[in-house]
């Protein structure tokens, strides 16, 4: 009033403040009879309400059908006669009929005959097909684009009087309506493209923008919707298989029917609703929204608290994990694994606005004392204690309750399972297996140790028997007096005589036991003495070759080039070049241009047993061929 006086421009009131628009104008359908703005009038309103009754039985049961097929006709073929507004218009006229003819038979009970009820189910069916909910869906989408939220009302509140009415027609007891509402759930929800828009209108949702009446429709929306599927699922996959017997008895017509309705069945029974109202309805937006309705208990008539209720009940029995397993001693399956609780989805009412709430309704004495309002008082009192008992437990839900949580399945899992994750479980489950084979190397060590006199570290024994087989290769080894004349006497060279049998004797000398070892391991160290054995081989073979090679140059030098023609015409060096030996023969270019002056004068009896030694080993194997030329 002061910032209007002044000339000052009123201050923009905040959405979560005044979560609805337009509050004045609540109608009677959603509003209890004390708080409703329209207040029950005399006689003569009785009697204009008489009139309307009479007047909505003649018209549907006379005009419905005819007029609604043209005005579909209309919509279908897009005609230019329409105009912008007709849809809207539309919407309302059949909306209004709907909820008279639902009003009409749970407000009249048995005063309605049943010929009168069958009549005004069969003429509303007309608008009870796949084209009418489609241009309902299709408005869904276009006014909320467009922003245009009066329009997007109206068709929520038709959308939801139609559902009303498929609830009814799948539990009638007509075969004709009950087959037909099986048809239309086939094509909203159970098709390969379902055209339901529920999980969308939640999620449009927000604060401020919408008016209580609309947020009422939609609830009973969802109510119907879900309770509908629920009841639909669990009638399939009990009664999967009885339609099938009974239909064999009828006529074809019949069969073909029961055959259309068990594909239905069959379709109906693999929709996993647990999944569609726990990944599609649920989520913190939905629920802050039912919260909001919630607070208005006083002015709400009790059909909507209730529904409130109904889904709020739903949702703390939806299980995200289940609890693991204990043994007979109260563990786990395993010593060192950590046991997880079965968690629901409950921990998503434990938000400030939540406990808030149902805080006020506890506080309410009218609330006490209304015996429509029980089932309220009792889901609130609940809800309490149980926050109360979590709360004790991990004091950090206070803290909690005030954020807000994305991720609301894994939010409910945390808190329920003192934070507990998988990943955290895999780690102290991989710890504890760790450490049980670090217990059992133990015990197996403890136990060689008992057997064995001296423990023996096997990468310490690994890398003595590489020491040795190296040092074996290097030193020099003791020459006798044979081994003096097949090698020319050469002393300045390293040896490796033997070096072979050297290694083995020294790989003797150390003990390593085979039972610390692995299969594994015993392989590899095998195939390291055998590359070792034939590394020591190939050595001797080449200081072989290079001695045979020292002394056949000296005694061609003291010969003379012509006596060695004619006594030995193919020397050793010239079958080696033959045989393509590259690397010998550069080895005796290099050689043969050292000076001959340094060539000993003494040794032709060396010379002589050299070329007699190759004479007699002409006969040898290949292989052999080199070491007996020398």
């Amino acid at each position: 009033g002061g910032a209007a006086a002044s000339g000052m421009p009123a201050r923009r009131k905040n959405r979560k403040a005044e979560p609805f628009v337009g509050a004045a104008g609540s109608l009677a359908f959603h509003t209890r009879s004390g708080a409703a703005a329209t207040t029950d009038a005399g006689s003569i309103t009785l009697q204009a309400q008489r009139t309307l009754h009479r007047f909505c039985q003649s018209f549907v049961s006379r005009c419905y059908g005819p007029v609604m097929k043209s005005l579909k006709n209309e919509f279908r073929r897009d005609s230019v006669r329409l105009e912008e507004d007709d849809k809207a218009i539309f919407f309302r006229i059949v909306w209004f009929f709907f909820q008279w003819w639902r009003t009409y038979r749970l407000e009249g009970g048995g005063k309605v005959a049943e010929t009168d009820d069958k009549s005004a189910v069969g003429q509303l069916i007309f608008t009870m097909d796949v084209f009418t909910f489609n241009l309902v869906f299709t408005s869904t989408d276009i006014c909320y684009d467009r922003k245009k939220h009066p329009d997007l009302m109206q068709t929520v509140a038709l959308y939801q009087e139609m559902m009303q009415l498929l609830r009814a027609m799948y539990h009638s007891q007509d075969s004709t309506e009950h087959v037909m509402a099986l048809g239309l759930m086939d094509r909203i929800f159970y098709g390969p493209d379902p055209i339901d828009r529920l999980p969308k209108l939640l999620g449009r949702w927000a604060p401020g923008t919408y008016t209580r009446e609309y947020l009422c429709d939609l609830v009973e929306l969802c109510h119907t919707t879900v309770s509908l599927l629920e009841t639909n699922a669990t009638h399939c996959l009990e009664d999967e298989g009885a339609d099938n017997s009974n239909s064999k008895k009828k006529g074809s017509k019949a069969n073909q029917n029961s055959d259309a309705i068990a594909r239905m069945n069959a379709v109906a029974a693999e929709f996993d609703f647990p999944s569609y109202f726990a990944r599609k309805i649920v989520s913190p937006q939905v629920v802050f929204m039912y919260t909001q309705l919630l607070s208005q208990y006083k002015t709400n008539v009790p059909r909507i608290s209730d529904n409130v209720v109904a889904f709020f009940v739903r949702l703390s029995k939806v299980e995200v994990s289940k609890a693991v397993e204990d043994d007979a001693d109260g563990e786990g399956a395993e010593g060192g694994e950590i046991k997880l609780k079965t968690s629901t989805l409950e921990p998503m009412l434990y938000n400030i606005q939540t406990i808030m709430v149902l805080g006020s309704i506890l506080n309410d004495s009218i609330v006490k004392n209304d015996p429509e309002s029980a089932s309220l008082l009792s889901f609130a009192t609940v809800v309490i204690r149980h926050y109360a008992r979590a709360a004790e437990e991990n004091p950090m839900i206070h803290v909690e309750s005030l954020l807000k949580h994305l991720s609301a399945h894994r939010f409910c899992e945390k808190v329920t399972n003192m934070y507990v994750t998988d990943e955290l479980r895999m780690l102290v489950e991989r710890d504890a297996l760790l450490d049980g084979m670090r217990e059992e190397e133990q015990q197996e060590a403890a136990e060689q140790d008992d057997d064995q006199e001296e423990p023996i570290d096997i990468g310490v024994s690994v890398n003595a028997r590489r020491t040795a087989a190296i040092e074996a290769m290097q030193a020099p080894a003791p020459m006798s007096d044979d081994e003096g004349e097949v090698e020319f006497g050469v002393d300045d060279t390293v040896d490796i005589v033997g070096a072979k049998e050297r290694i083995e004797e020294k790989a003797k000398k150390i003990k390593v036991s085979n039972k610390t070892l692995t299969e594994e391991e015993k392989l590899k160290q095998e195939e390291r003495r055998k590359k070792m054995a034939e590394l020591a081989q190939k050595r001797k073979e080449q200081a072989d070759v290079e001695k045979a090679k020292e002394g056949g140059e000296s005694g061609e030098k003291e010969g003379g080039e012509e006596g060695s023609a004619e006594e030995n015409p193919e020397s050793p060096s010239k079958r080696k070049l033959g045989e393509g030996e590259e690397e010998s023969a550069e080895g005796e270019n290099t050689e043969r241009e050292a000076p001959q002056d340094d060539a000993p004068q003494d040794d032709a009896p060396k010379t002589k047993r050299i070329k007699r030694a190759a004479k007699q080993d002409d006969s040898d194997s290949e292989d052999e061929d080199m070491f007996g030329a020398a």
